[in-house]
C-alpha cells in the first residue's frame, strides 16, 4: 500500500514538472489528466533554452548517481543550475530561461537580506520570523529523513 502511494506521489510531482522542464507556459487545468493532455498538445512549442539545460543536468545527475553512488549529487546539480541561471540572466543575452522572478515578480524582492522592511510593514519582530523559519526547516529535514528511511526499507539498501 505504501509503495502505491509513493508511486502516485512520484508520478504527480514528476508530471507536474513537465511544463517547466519543456519551457511551456500554458494555463493549469482543473484535472490532472487534462494538464497532462494539454502538455502533450503543446509540446511542439517547447523552448530549447529550457529543456536542453534540463536534459543535460538530468543526465549529469543520473550519471553521477550511477557511477559515484552514495553521495548527495542533487545538491551539486542544484548549485550548477543556479550558476547557469545566474550567468544566463546576467551575462548571456541570447539565452533567457524562465526564472523565479519572471514567474512570480512580487515574490522575489531585491532587498533580500534587508529584513527591516518586514518589521515595519507587518509589525512582526525579526526574531519571530527567524524562529518560524527554523521550525519549518526542521520539519522539512525531518520529513526528508523519514522519506529516506522509508525508501531504504522499501529497497532493502542502505544509504552510505
Amino acid at each position: 500500500m505504501l509503495e502505491g502511494f509513493s508511486l502516485g506521489v512520484a508520478i504527480t510531482i514528476g508530471t507536474g514538472q513537465f511544463n517547466f522542464a519543456l519551457g511551456l507556459d500554458i494555463p493549469k487545468q482543473p484535472a490532472f489528466y487534462m494538464n497532462i493532455a494539454n502538455t502533450f498538445k503543446n509540446i511542439g512549442s517547447s523552448q530549447a533554452s529550457e529543456y536542453i539545460p534540463f536534459i543535460v543536468l538530468y543526465l549529469m545527475l543520473m550519471s553521477l548517481m550511477k557511477y559515484f553512488p552514495g553521495k548527495p549529487w542533487i545538491i551539486f546539480i542544484a548549485l550548477v543550475g543556479m550558476i547557469y541561471g545566474y550567468l544566463t540572466v546576467n551575462f548571456i543575452s541570447d539565452i533567457k530561461p524562465l526564472i523565479l522572478r519572471d514567474k512570480y515578480p512580487t515574490m522575489v524582492d531585491p532587498k533580500l537580506f534587508d529584513f527591516t522592511w518586514m518589521e515595519n510593514k507587518n509589525k512582526i519582530p525579526f526574531t519571530h520570523i527567524l524562529i518560524g523559519s527554523a521550525e519549518v526547516a526542521f520539519v522539512a529535514v525531518l520529513e526528508t529523513l523519514i522519506s529516506a528511511r522509508i525508501a531504504d526499507n522499501m529497497t532493502g539498501t542502505r544509504f552510505k
